[in-house]
């Protein structure tokens, strides 16, 4: 009898909250807000709200045990249930910060202590720890960890996305001399300056071409690094420029991907394609051909018909494409028949 009398007196407690949240409810609906449909389907919550708060009254009064169970339950049940998902969510966040954390420091990437110590004073831009820690020999320094991250791909990658980048240079500059390889170990693998050429500034790629980097590196089944500067990101102009200065071929197609709008573009098309026109002018400077046809028979012409259609139906021209296609028929002109 005590025991039931607990019980009782427990699911009296809580449904006098569960009735002060359908009151507070129906009170919320006594006052105009949202629309008609809104409001219907507010009414109708709060009702069946109220229905299951005078069966449980009606229960509770009854002298027996199993209703008084059966109420304890189902009144606990979504307090449960909210507990259960604020832990996931808890032990979700707390994993993610824990990655999160290990991406910051490079453990992510390293099971060995050795370069785990080398990415820490990388991840620290600590050049004089850094310099400490390369006095002994690092027999796995060019070899990629964890998604295919070598030390120097990971210290590119600090570089590109920091304010620090000085600092961050100058530990990329000493894993170089003391062995690093911009390209690795394995001929598959993506070298360090196509990785960050998107994120990095202009600067960054420069410095990697000037150790040696591929201007014309092309990943299997991939394109150029000279459409992959254009993607997205700043200093595209600069870093287009950058890489034909060191001999980046302006004529290399994209991949043949049927699945793209873009597939066996040149540099040229691309560029007119995503309205790049300060580098399209520096690309026909730089000897792209602008005769050049894919094999669908897309061509530069179909590109600058299609955006000067756009361009006059909501009457705004770029300065830039203006630019271009005088340079254009310039060009045109200008060769021998």
């Amino acid at each position: 009898m005590e025991a039931l009398k607990v019980l009782t007196i427990l699911n009296w407690i809580l449904i006098g909250l569960y009735g002060s949240w359908v009151l507070y409810v129906l009170l919320g609906l006594s006052r105009p807000s949202g629309d008609a449909a809104t409001q219907g389907l507010g009414v109708g919550f709060a009702s069946i709200g109220a229905f299951i708060l005078i069966l449980f009254l009606g229960l509770n009064l009854l002298p027996y045990t199993i209703p008084k169970v059966l109420i304890m339950i189902l009144m606990l049940m979504p307090g449960l249930f909210i507990l259960s998902r604020l832990s996931d969510h808890y032990f979700t966040s707390l994993e993610r910060n824990q990655v999160a954390a290990a991406r910051d420091n490079g453990s992510l990437y390293f099971d060995d202590k050795p370069r785990r110590d080398l990415a820490a004073a990388l991840a620290a831009a600590d050049t004089t720890r850094l310099r400490q820690l390369l006095q002994q020999p690092v027999p796995r320094l060019n070899e990629p960890g964890y998604y295919a991250t070598t030390l120097l791909d990971f210290a590119g990658e600090k570089a590109a996305t920091t304010k620090n980048i000085t600092q961050l240079m100058a530990c990329l500059k000493l894993l170089i001399d003391h062995g690093a390889t911009i390209q690795g170990t394995d001929p598959q693998q993506v070298p360090t300056h196509f990785r960050v050429c998107k994120q990095g500034p202009a600067i960054l790629l420069k410095w990697f071409l000037n150790k040696g980097a591929d201007p014309n590196f092309r990943p299997e089944g991939g394109s150029p690094i000279l459409f992959e500067v254009m993607r997205y990101g700043d200093d595209r102009l600069e870093k287009v420029r950058v890489l034909l200065e060191r001999g980046a071929d302006p004529n290399a197609v994209m991949v043949d991907d049927e699945t793209t709008y873009e597939a066996s573009y040149s540099p040229l098309m691309y560029a007119a394609r995503e309205q790049l026109w300060d580098i399209c002018q520096l690309l026909l400077k730089e000897g792209a051909n602008p005769d050049y046809r894919t094999p669908k028979g897309d061509d530069l012409k179909q590109l600058m018909a299609r955006h000067a259609e756009l361009y006059a139906d909501v009457d705004d021209t770029p300065p830039a494409y203006t630019v271009f296609k005088k340079l254009l028929e310039s060009h045109t002109k200008s060769r021998p028949e």
